[in-house]
């Protein structure tokens, strides 16, 4: 279990279980909220064998773009390893933390909490974005999901986040960097007051 200093407040996150607490709260994820809401059938009628086995490739592409050590990768994955630096070299960007643990106040109560991969700095100032590893990209996802993550660490930090990106790193074809839609606020915390 990991233990974190947050803005005053105690973070816990258990690697086991996926699961965070904050000050002894249990609080879900952003990708378990959207798993349990908007997104409820993403994954279904996938082998989950195959899910896993993604998964752990994807899982070992990001280790180690965040640890900026390929060592480990096969053939495949150093591939796209190099693509993304070649990618943060070619746009010219900056970053300036990675998986961050952001959370979101609503009315008192902390209502989710999540990681995100990425914080960059370009001309037009700081953005989010996150490696995805996966056969095809969903925007959809990706911009609630940035897009919560956006909310929240505007609110915690209070900053405006200009963008927001997605680093794709597939298996099967060369890593590519996608633009994600922003949300309105409004459209956000509508979401969240129907949780």
């Amino acid at each position: 279990m990991k233990q974190y200093e947050i803005l005053g407040h105690k973070v816990t996150f258990d690697e086991e279980t996926h699961t965070y607490t904050v000050d002894g709260v249990e609080v879900p994820s952003v990708s378990t909220i959207l798993g349990e809401t908007l997104f409820k059938r993403k994954y279904s009628g996938v082998n989950p064998k195959i899910l896993n086995a993604a998964a752990l490739w994807g899982n070992q592409v990001h280790v180690a773009i965040e640890d900026k050590n390929p060592m480990l990768l096969n053939e495949t994955q150093e591939q796209r390893y190099n693509e993304f630096w070649q990618i943060i070299e070619e746009e010219k960007l900056y970053i300036i933390s990675q998986e961050e643990i952001v959370f979101y106040e609503h009315n008192g109560k902390v209502v989710y909490i999540g990681r995100y991969d990425l914080s960059l700095k370009n001309g037009h100032g700081e953005e989010l974005g996150d490696i995805k590893c996966t056969y095809n990209l969903d925007l959809n996802y990706l911009s609630w999901q940035l897009n919560l993550y956006r909310m929240a660490k505007e609110q915690m930090y209070k900053k405006q986040i200009k963008g927001l990106k997605a680093f794709w790193l597939p298996k099967r074809q060369k890593g590519k960097m996608r633009e994600v839609a922003m949300k309105e606020n409004e459209e956000l915390l509508e979401f969240i007051g129907g949780l």
